[in-house]
C-alpha cells in the first residue's frame, strides 16, 4: 500500500510543532520499538530534518523558529519513514510548503512549548506490527548461536588459532557484542553507521570544494614564480599529448609523466607560497586536513556496515563513494576499487549524480571484476568530481547466483 500523502505548511520564522497520530483500524499503533526519520529535500539537493520524538502512537515533528527563519525556498519534498529492526516503512509523503514572513525576528533555539498542530493518519494495511518484549531476542539468539558454534568447533580442533573458521566466527561475535553495547541492538548500530556513512560522503564533497578553493588561491598567489610557470607549461603540453595518444604504452608513459610533473608542481607552489606567508592558505590547509581525517574513517564504517548486514542475514550490497582522490589527474587510466564484502557473482554499476542536472556526457569502463574488487576508468574531469558531480559505485550480489 502506498504511503499517505499530507502537505505541511510552515510560516517562515515561526515555531511549528506537528503531532502525527498513527492509527490502524481505529486502534493506536505501538511505536515504542520504532525509530523515525524525515528528510526534507530542497531543489538544490540540500537536506533539512525536524527534531523527532515518539510517544505512544504519536510522532512529534518540531521545526524551531531559528530553523524556519532561514528557509528561503517555497516547496520541498519529504517522507516520514519508520525503522523497526530490519523492517522499513514509509507512512507519510508529500510537500513542505513555506510562506514567506514580512517581519524578521532574530531568534535562537529555545525550549518554549509552541502550539501543537495535530495530524491524524490512518495507516490500516501498512502498519509495522510490533510484539512487546521481543526486541532483543534476535540479537541474543544471534550471539548465542555464534558462541555455540565456536564452542563446538573448539572441541573438535585442538589448536583454535589454526582454525580460520573459528577466527572468523570470533570476529563476528566481537562485532555483535560491540554493536549491542554501543547502540542497544544490531539494527540500531547499523542505522547509526549508515547515517554516519552519508555524512562522510558529504565531507568528501566538501573536501573537494576546499581543495579547489586552495588550488585557486595558491595559483593566484604564486602565478609569477618562475618554477611554477615552467612546470605548469610542461603539464599543459603533456596533457595535449595525452589526449592525442593512441598506443597503450604511450598513454601509460604520458600518464606517469603527468603524475610526476604534478607532484613537482605542487612542491614548487608550496615553496613559493611559504615565502608569502598567506593566512588564507593556512586556514584552507587546516580545513582540508580536518576533512581528510574524517574521510579516512569511511573505510572502517563501511567494513562494520558489511559485518552487521551479514550478521543480520541481509542481502549483500554496498554503495561506494568514488571520491576525487582516487582518480588520475587528466588521465584515462584504470583504478582498482575494493569491495567490503566478498561476492559470488557481484553486479556492479556506476552512478554519476548531479544535484540538479542529468549527467549524460561522461563515459566509463569496468573490467577485471572479481569476488572482492573491480577495475574502473573514466573520462571524468578530476577537478569537477565532488565539486560539480559525485560518482558512486553500487555493488550487490546477483540474485541468481548458485550456492
Amino acid at each position: 500500500m502506498a504511503p499517505k500523502t499530507h502537505n505541511f505548511l510552515l510560516y517562515q520564522g515561526d515555531t511549528h510543532l506537528f503531532k502525527v497520530l498513527l492509527t490502524a483500524d481505529s486502534e493506536s499503533i505501538d511505536l515504542s520499538q520504532a525509530t523515525f526519520q524525515m528528510d526534507i529535500v530542497t531543489g538544490d539537493g540540500s537536506v533539512i530534518r525536524p527534531e523527532i520524538t515518539v510517544a505512544g502512537n504519536a510522532v512529534t515533528l518540531l521545526f524551531p523558529a531559528a530553523v524556519t527563519r532561514d528557509l528561503t525556498w517555497l516547496r520541498a519534498k519529504y517522507d516520514l519513514r519508520a525503522v523497526c529492526g530490519s523492517v522499513v516503512k514509509t507512512y507519510l509523503q508529500g510537500e513542505i510548503q513555506v510562506k514567506p514572513c514580512v517581519t524578521d525576528i532574530p531568534v535562537q533555539l529555545s525550549s518554549d512549548a509552541p502550539v501543537v498542530e495535530t495530524v491524524d493518519v490512518d495507516v490500516s494495511g501498512q502498519a509495522i506490527i510490533v510484539l512487546s518484549g521481543q526486541a532483543a531476542a534476535p540479537d541474543s539468539a544471534g550471539i548465542a548461536g555464534l558462541l555455540a558454534k565456536i564452542e563446538q568447533l573448539e572441541s573438535d580442533v585442538q589448536l583454535a588459532d589454526e582454525s580460520a573458521e573459528i577466527a572468523a566466527l570470533s570476529e563476528q561475535l566481537s562485532v555483535a557484542q560491540a554493536a549491542i553495547e554501543s547502540a542497544g541492538s544490531l539494527e540500531g548500530r547499523l542505522k547509526l553507521l549508515e547515517r554516519d556513512q552519508a555524512s562522510i560522503s558529504e565531507h568528501a564533497v566538501e573536501l573537494a570544494k576546499q581543495k579547489a578553493a586552495l588550488e585557486e588561491a595558491l595559483t593566484q598567489l604564486v602565478a609569477a614564480d618562475a618554477a611554477v610557470k615552467s612546470l605548469t607549461s610542461q603539464l599543459e603540453i603533456l596533457r595535449i599529448q595525452f589526449a592525442a595518444a593512441e598506443e597503450s604504452s604511450e598513454i601509460e608513459a604520458l600518464d606517469q609523466r603527468i603524475a610526476d610533473i604534478s607532484v613537482e608542481l605542487e612542491k614548487a607552489k608550496q615553496a613559493a607560497a611559504e615565502a608569502e606567508e598567506s593566512s588564507e592558505l593556512a586556514e584552507l590547509q587546516q580545513k582540508i586536513a580536518e576533512l581528510t581525517a574524517l574521510s579516512e574513517s569511511q573505510s572502517q564504517i563501511t567494513a562494520e556496515i558489511a559485518d552487521l548486514r551479514n550478521l543480520l542475514g541481509l542481502r549483500k550490497c554496498e554503495k561506494i563513494h568514488l571520491t576525487q582522490s582516487m582518480w588520475a589527474d587528466g588521465g584515462y587510466t584504470w583504478a582498482k576499487v575494493n569491495f567490503q564484502n566478498t561476492y559470488k557473482d557481484p553486479k556492479v554499476y556506476v552512478s554519476v549524480e548531479h544535484p540538479a542536472l542529468a549527467v549524460l556526457f561522461l563515459n566509463h569502463n569496468i573490467c577485471a571484476k572479481t569476488e572482492n574488487s573491480v577495475m574502473i576508468r573514466s573520462n571524468f574531469d578530476k577537478t569537477k568530481i565532488d565539486t560539480s558531480y559525485s560518482i558512486y559505485l553500487y555493488v550487490e550480489e546477483w540474485q541468481d547466483s548458485i550456492s
